[in-house]
């Protein structure tokens, strides 16, 4: 059994509350046949309960989730069977509705068998009549570029940086320009949007100098999401034109698909999420400290030999990763470069758990401390409460959490662990990534190379948005100043 926190090995009533709050919410994923939450809710309770805490009656919920788990993978493998066969007998249409429905991580077999019926499905629709297979980037036909506006919780990235806001009359709009080759032959636009509120969008086409509605879809509040504009079949058109009349939303990112509908890698997002509930407040407190707050190149991240090792590159790729997040090089007109580099040993590592309080001791007090948590391991908590007073030390703490960190989070124990730990601070969230693209239905493979250069551009662009927004306070404190003098 794995090691568990001191606080834990006694039952107090919050916790008690906590663990039979657990119990239900597993009882109801089984119920509902959500087996990957009922088994992140069992594997949790045995993770950060000891066995003279776990209840009396968790071996009849198992019982349960083992019933429940069986009949799942005689349904799932039934339907495969189904959808071999309507493949086989060029049913793709009934093959598709056969592969829809998910199918829990734990039964490996039937997901790799899956994976590959929807792989020959793919192969079996030919493009009738088409002749193109690619994908054309879109950009706003005209409108002021403006800075990304972070969302909470979520905040996908562009690298091509083609964010841009048109506001016409009451209402906002995108118009994106069409090329030529725009006709009802393509599969249609796919276009990355965000909004604060839930809102409506209506899409029209220009065609032949007249705008006609085609569609419409709703964006969800608090969130960034994918949406497919469908094209009028036959038509030519000249532009494609987003109109909201309720609010303010982003443009991220579009594509045109000709012969396949364009994916989320397609529209080139990374997403990088920075959340923090007092950031302005913390980097005035700071800039007030240090007058030049914040200098990036005084950056110290303390991480794992570990983790580490999974970045492209290993340390010299995430030192690459501060450098291009934090700092913008300059070159001189000589051809060298004068921009200041965040130096090598910025990067400070362990190889256990336990040596990650001395690894804190070691990166001192700099500008900025970088910690990268993989997983929640016990007595995390307690080693990182150097944490709790680093800024009236002069330091920014940053809390990095891996992209597995999800796994070991889950539930309500594990996640009240991790809460108490991140508390106050600022956090960059790499499980927002492979979390972002599961729900695109696109999920990332965790072996591939792919997945690596994903995390990393995550990284990267959390990175991006934490020093954007301490830029910006130290602006505005700079504007203070100078009034009162």
């Amino acid at each position: 059994p794995s090691p568990v926190e001191p606080e834990l090995l006694t039952v107090s009533p919050v916790q008690a509350e906590e663990i039979a709050a657990t119990m239900a919410e597993i009882s109801k994923a089984i119920e509902d046949k959500r087996i990957d939450d009922a088994e992140t809710g069992l594997r949790n309770l045995r993770r950060f309960v000891s066995n003279a805490q776990l209840p009396p009656t968790l071996p009849a919920l198992q019982q349960q989730f083992d019933a429940a788990l069986a009949a799942t993978e005689a349904q799932v493998d039934s339907s495969l069977t189904k959808a071999a066969q309507a493949l086989a007998a060029g049913d793709a249409t009934a093959a598709e509705v056969l592969l829809q429905p998910k199918v829990p991580k734990r039964l490996e077999r039937l997901v790799q068998r899956r994976d590959e019926l929807r792989m020959r499905l793919t192969a079996s629709k030919p493009p009738p009549g088409r002749v193109s297979w690619s994908v054309v980037m879109l950009k706003p036909k005209r409108g002021e570029s403006v800075q990304l506006r972070s969302l909470p919780d979520e905040a996908p990235l562009s690298p091509q940086a083609i964010v841009a806001s048109t506001l016409d009359g009451a209402g906002h709009q995108f118009r994106l320009r069409m090329p030529a080759s725009a006709t009802g032959a393509t599969d249609g636009v796919v276009v990355m949007l965000g909004s604060d509120i839930q809102q409506r969008i209506t899409a029209h086409a220009m065609i032949s100098g007249q705008l006609q509605e085609i569609s419409s879809f709703t964006l969800p509040a608090r969130s960034w999401s994918v949406n497919t504009v469908r094209l009028p079949a036959g038509q030519m058109i000249d532009e494609v034109v987003l109109v909201s009349a309720a609010a303010p939303f982003l443009f991220v990112s579009a594509a045109l698909g000709q012969g396949r509908l364009p994916t989320v890698q397609d529209l080139a997002i990374i997403p990088g999420t920075l959340t923090s509930k007092d950031l302005r407040s913390l980097s005035e407190a700071l800039i007030l400290k240090h007058a030049d707050f914040p200098d990036f190149t005084q950056t110290r991240l303390v991480i794992a030999n570990s983790a580490l090792a999974t970045f492209p590159k290993g340390r010299e790729g995430l030192l690459e990763i501060l450098n291009h997040g934090l700092l913008t090089t300059q070159v001189s007109t000589s051809g060298g470069t004068n921009a200041r580099a965040i130096p090598d040993t910025a990067i400070i590592t362990y190889q256990t758990s336990a040596e990650l309080g001395a690894a804190l001791l070691k990166a001192g007090d700099p500008h900025l401390l970088l910690v990268y948590v993989p997983q929640i391991v016990p007595g995390l908590r307690v080693q990182m409460l150097r944490l709790t007073d680093a800024v009236s030390r002069g330091t920014m703490p940053v809390v990095i959490t891996g992209p597995d960190l999800i796994k070991t989070g889950e539930g309500r124990l594990g996640q009240r662990m991790f809460d108490g730990m991140q508390e106050g601070r600022t956090v960059i969230d790499l499980a927002a990534v492979p979390a972002f693209f599961q729900a695109q239905d696109q999920p990332l493979d965790p072996r591939s190379a792919d997945y690596g250069r994903m995390i990393a551009g995550g990284l990267e662009a959390g990175l991006r948005q934490l020093r954007d927004r301490l830029l910006a306070a130290s602006e505005a404190v700079s504007r203070k100043l100078d009034k009162k003098h």
